[in-house]
Protein backbone atom coordinates (compact mmCIF):
# COMPACT_ATOMS: atom_id res chain seq x y z
CA UNK A 1 0.00 0.00 0.00
CA UNK A 2 1.15 3.44 -0.66
CA UNK A 3 -0.33 6.91 -0.20
CA UNK A 4 -0.35 8.95 -3.09
CA UNK A 5 -2.35 12.85 -3.22
CA UNK A 6 -3.69 11.91 -0.04
CA UNK A 7 -4.93 8.56 -0.37
CA UNK A 8 -4.10 4.72 0.15
CA UNK A 9 -3.82 3.33 -2.26
CA UNK A 10 -3.42 -0.56 -2.65
CA UNK A 11 -1.61 -1.66 -6.10
CA UNK A 12 -2.94 -5.03 -5.67
CA UNK A 13 -6.26 -3.41 -6.57
CA UNK A 14 -4.82 -1.99 -9.40
CA UNK A 15 -3.41 -5.14 -10.84
CA UNK A 16 -6.87 -7.22 -10.33
CA UNK A 17 -8.48 -4.43 -12.08
CA UNK A 18 -6.36 -5.16 -15.08
CA UNK A 19 -6.03 -8.49 -15.11
CA UNK A 20 -9.97 -8.30 -15.71
CA UNK A 21 -9.01 -6.94 -19.09
CA UNK A 22 -9.60 -9.61 -22.04
CA UNK A 23 -5.45 -8.98 -23.33
CA UNK A 24 -4.04 -8.75 -20.24
CA UNK A 25 -1.63 -11.73 -20.24
CA UNK A 26 0.25 -10.28 -16.70
CA UNK A 27 0.68 -7.26 -14.99
CA UNK A 28 2.54 -5.79 -12.61
CA UNK A 29 1.47 -2.22 -10.68
CA UNK A 30 5.19 -0.19 -9.12
CA UNK A 31 4.76 2.72 -7.29
CA UNK A 32 7.82 4.80 -7.95
CA UNK A 33 8.54 8.79 -6.88
CA UNK A 34 8.79 11.38 -10.03
CA UNK A 35 10.64 14.63 -10.25
CA UNK A 36 8.57 16.76 -7.57
CA UNK A 37 8.63 14.17 -5.21
CA UNK A 38 5.52 12.97 -5.90
CA UNK A 39 4.24 8.98 -6.04
CA UNK A 40 3.90 7.55 -9.76
CA UNK A 41 2.01 4.38 -10.45
CA UNK A 42 3.82 2.33 -13.32
CA UNK A 43 1.69 -0.32 -15.14
CA UNK A 44 3.97 -3.19 -16.63
CA UNK A 45 1.95 -5.10 -18.37
CA UNK A 46 2.23 -8.58 -20.68
CA UNK A 47 -0.32 -8.36 -23.66
CA UNK A 48 -2.32 -11.18 -25.18
CA UNK A 49 -3.40 -9.11 -28.42
CA UNK A 50 -1.08 -8.79 -31.58
CA UNK A 51 -1.69 -4.56 -31.11
CA UNK A 52 -0.93 -3.16 -27.73
CA UNK A 53 -3.98 -0.64 -26.92
CA UNK A 54 -3.62 3.09 -26.77
CA UNK A 55 -2.20 5.65 -23.47
CA UNK A 56 -5.94 6.50 -23.95
CA UNK A 57 -7.80 3.19 -24.36
CA UNK A 58 -6.26 1.78 -21.37
CA UNK A 59 -6.85 4.94 -19.09
CA UNK A 60 -10.19 4.92 -20.04
CA UNK A 61 -10.62 1.32 -19.14
CA UNK A 62 -8.53 1.98 -15.81
CA UNK A 63 -10.89 4.91 -15.04
CA UNK A 64 -13.86 2.84 -15.52
CA UNK A 65 -12.76 0.57 -13.32
CA UNK A 66 -10.89 2.51 -10.32
CA UNK A 67 -11.19 6.09 -8.75
CA UNK A 68 -9.15 8.53 -10.83
CA UNK A 69 -6.14 8.71 -7.97
CA UNK A 70 -5.41 5.18 -8.67
CA UNK A 71 -5.35 5.16 -12.52
CA UNK A 72 -1.87 4.01 -13.65
CA UNK A 73 0.42 7.55 -15.01
CA UNK A 74 2.44 4.75 -16.94
CA UNK A 75 1.80 1.81 -18.97
CA UNK A 76 4.97 -0.41 -20.17
CA UNK A 77 4.82 -3.86 -22.41
CA UNK A 78 6.85 -6.60 -21.88
CA UNK A 79 6.93 -9.65 -23.90
CA UNK A 80 7.48 -11.24 -19.99
CA UNK A 81 7.72 -10.24 -16.24
CA UNK A 82 10.15 -10.74 -14.01
CA UNK A 83 9.63 -13.75 -11.69
CA UNK A 84 12.03 -12.41 -9.00
CA UNK A 85 12.20 -9.11 -6.76
CA UNK A 86 15.90 -9.05 -8.24
CA UNK A 87 15.03 -7.32 -11.52
CA UNK A 88 15.85 -3.88 -11.69
CA UNK A 89 13.44 -2.65 -15.01
CA UNK A 90 10.35 -3.09 -13.54
CA UNK A 91 11.34 -0.34 -10.54
CA UNK A 92 12.33 2.18 -12.92
CA UNK A 93 10.43 5.15 -14.84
Amino acid sequence: MVKRRGYRVELGEIEARLYSHPNVKEAAVVALPDEEGATQIKAHLVWAADRAPSLIELKRFCAERLPLYMVPDVFSFHDGLPKTSTTRWITSV
